[in-house]
């Protein structure tokens, strides 16, 4: 966010008379899918003129991509959202209180403080913008801030984003949950952002242009008082001790409700809020820019959103059904990468193992014919993917594992629960019995093949029964890691309806039981490989 008006809507510069990029700080929240977003969104606003920056203090706009999978991953955002609003809000509060100061200096020395509305518009169009925008000069306004011909602008307080899952699951209640939140993106809209940002910086620029209105009424009453006497200069000077006086509590408490009005959404003059979340597909061309934030290793997204519909998984809903990447622009991605010398290809879906693709000749391919395909390329020395679903995991696949040099010898096989009852309440297509099957059969052909997985502990309905069979699963595959997670009931999804009938304190210790076991098996692992 900037003082002065963009001159040029297709850049990021933010125009007056030493035009400048405005500088963004992105920050990002949850899986790599969400690191490749992330590095897609700076991609095209470095191509739409601009700046990324590393800390908040040197941005105009701060935008949060953020996942919505677990309510723990939330609540870390608002907590940054409020963090960023009372650093903003602290801002907004001293900078209104040094302008005071500065329009009392003027006003008590040379009585002439130079609007750029008497340089560079004519009085009639100044007066025409004003009665357009209905600004009326009052007393209550003296506290917007000036702005003078030969002064620097001063950065203002920064334009906050909700971008990713959170953004499309809240939508416009984003707004209610946290003011401060100037516009809100879904994960298949990212590529408006540029231009949202543009319009929000216009309405900025609107907005310090009425207050250039505000003061220029202003200096014309001082200015009609020139000649003003000794002991009226006295009586100003005497009211601005006043004000930074033991009376000045009064005052301020008066100004900081004017700075909370105008923050009102009821005055579009004032506050402009954009949100894009009804997006379906992204323009291919995004993935293109360029951009990434990793030398050797680049993320590659094969496919968008999922269509499992698992009761608890909130993703269909915020990232949308599945919708495959055509084998050709995945293959032109990696080959773009490989060119700038990345050598590790890092491909992502929500369920790789579903991957199918149709090319401009006709011919169908799944997702080992993608992993031969990507082995091919010149350049590329290592190759990985996140994430697979049992219920469309092979055999094929663990043997191109096995098979392709370049392929890391690993695979993410989340299972979730080892309870048939709780498996079929969270939909996911398969048994206990299918998933050790499974399990043996990659250890059988990828011998010394890593494995990992996810697990879900306290989901609604689970007994002490239940829970023990996940226990035992843990203890008979011996997974090389896992994630273990407490479960939180999401906003959308099928399992919000259910009762989550298993207590807090009962969710932490089946987590800490099962966390407990991991580390000893994680750790044994550890020393086998080590001691080969």
């Amino acid at each position: 966010m900037v003082e002065n008006e963009r001159k040029d809507d297709n850049t990021g510069d933010s125009g007056g008379k030493s035009p400048k990029k405005l500088r963004v700080l992105l920050r990002t929240f949850g899986c790599q899918m969400n690191i490749r977003d992330s590095e897609v969104i700076a991609g095209i606003l470095i191509q739409a003129g601009f700046e990324l920056r590393q800390s908040e203090d040197d941005a105009d706009v701060v935008i949060l991509n953020t996942c919505a999978v677990r309510e723990h991953a939330e609540e870390k955002v608002w907590s940054e959202i409020g963090s960023l609003a009372k650093r903003r809000t602290k801002h907004e509060a001293r900078g209104t209180q040094n302008e005071i100061r500065r329009t009392k200096n003027e006003a008590r020395g040379t009585n002439e403080v130079h609007s750029p509305w008497s340089t560079v518009h004519s009085k009639d169009a100044r007066d025409q913008f004003c009665e357009a925008k209905k600004v009326t000069v009052t007393k209550s306004d003296s506290h917007l801030s000036a702005r003078t011909e030969n002064r620097e602008p001063r950065t203002a307080s920064p334009i906050i984003g909700l971008v990713g899952c959170m953004a499309k699951n809240y939508g416009q209640a984003a707004f209610t949950r946290s003011p401060f939140v100037d516009f809100v993106v879904g994960p298949q809209d990212i590529a408006k952002i540029p231009e949202i940002l543009q319009k929000l910086v216009h309405s900025q620029s609107i907005l310090r242009q009425a207050q250039d209105c505000v003061v220029d009424g202003r200096q014309n009453r001082e200015t009609k008082d020139e000649a003003r006497s000794t002991r009226d200069e006295k009586e100003i000077e005497a009211r601005s001790i006043k004000h930074e006086g033991r009376e000045g509590d009064r005052n301020r408490k008066q100004e900081n409700t004017e700075i909370q009005r105008t923050k009102q959404p009821s005055s579009i003059l004032f506050e402009r809020k954009i949100w894009e979340t009804d997006g379906l597909t992204r323009p291919e061309e995004i993935y293109h820019s360029g951009f990434r934030s990793d030398t050797k290793k680049a993320y590659i997204v094969i496919s968008e959103g999922c269509s499992n519909y698992c009761s608890y998984c909130v993703v269909p809903y915020v990232r949308g059904q599945l919708r495959h990447r055509r084998q050709e622009d995945i293959l032109r991605e990696a080959q773009e990468a490989a060119s700038k010398g990345i050598t590790e290809i890092f491909l992502l879906g929500q369920n790789v193992n579903s991957y199918r693709s149709v090319s401009a000749t006709g011919a169908e391919g799944d997702f080992v014919d993608l992993l031969e395909a990507v082995h091919a390329l010149e350049g590329v020395s290592r190759i990985s993917f996140i994430s697979s679903h049992p219920k469309d995991s092979n055999t094929r696949l663990f043997k191109a594992i096995a098979g392709l040099e370049k392929v890391k010898k690993s695979l993410h096989l989340p299972f979730q629960s080892g309870s048939d009852h709780i498996l079929k309440s969270m939909n996911r297509g398969y048994n206990s019995k299918y998933y050790l099957e499974l399990a043996r059969e990659y250890r059988k052909i990828v011998p010394g093949g890593e494995l990992s997985t996810d697990i879900i502990v306290g989901f609604p309905g689970e007994s002490e029964e239940d829970f023990q069979a996940t226990y035992r699963m843990v203890e008979d595959v011996r997974f090389d890691s896992a994630f273990i997670f407490k479960y939180s009931p999401r906003p959308h999804s099928k399992a919000v309806d259910f009762s989550d009938d298993v207590e807090k304190h009962e969710k932490e210790r089946r987590h800490k039981l099962i966390l407990d076991l991991q580390k000893r098996v994680s750790l044994s692992a550890r020393q086998r490989r080590e001691a080969k």
